[in-house]
């Protein structure tokens, strides 16, 4: 057997093993992400950092709709996503719904400065999750696994609708709350 043979045969193992790999074959399984919390089941409590200080929870909205965003600085969609939520928090002004932006997945100086830039832009709650990337983080709580992601939850507390993604004419956060007899224009 000649050296160039010896090669080739090794890099065909090489690449077979990689191919099995990323198949997820004999042993090795690719790990699927949690799906998100099943409509109809109680939604986690969390305590996070109010912008403007104190905390922000969910405990402290019940009775009321929530709409629960997921953010980050760091994310595009997100960014995009955020006039639209402000058009929705104006639209239910003065019925019983709470928009509450949690950013995750950050670091703080990045959300203070994002906060100062853009605070005066909208009139619903932001919070900070200090848990960052950790296992802690209210994300996992949520099964959050990427991002913009969106919860309905409703006056009890419990899931009512889950949303991932935003592109622009994007309805869903306000078709779920039509479901939930909240009145938008």
């Amino acid at each position: 057997m000649t050296l160039r043979t010896s090669v080739t045969r090794f890099h065909l193992c090489a690449v077979a093993l990689v191919a099995i790999a990323c198949a997820g074959g004999p042993g090795l399984r690719a790990q699927a992400e949690p799906p998100l919390l099943k409509v109809g089941v109680q939604a986690p409590d969390f305590s996070v950092d109010a912008d403007g200080g104190g905390t922000l929870s969910l405990s402290s909205q019940r009775g009321k709709v929530v709409v629960l965003d997921f953010w980050a600085t760091w994310c595009p969609p997100c960014q995009r996503s955020m006039p639209h939520l402000e058009t929705v928090a104006k639209a239910v002004a003065g019925q019983n719904v709470a928009i509450l932006g949690v950013c995750v997945w950050d670091q703080r100086s990045a959300y203070d400065s994002w906060m100062k830039q853009h605070r005066d832009s909208f009139t619903f709650k932001f919070g900070y999750d200090p848990a960052g990337r950790t296992p802690a983080n209210l994300a996992a709580k949520f099964n959050v696994s990427g991002i913009p992601t969106t919860y309905i939850i409703d006056a009890q507390g419990k899931v009512a609708n889950a949303i991932v993604g935003y592109q622009p004419g994007d309805t869903r956060v306000e078709g779920a709350l039509r479901k939930l007899g909240v009145k938008i224009p």
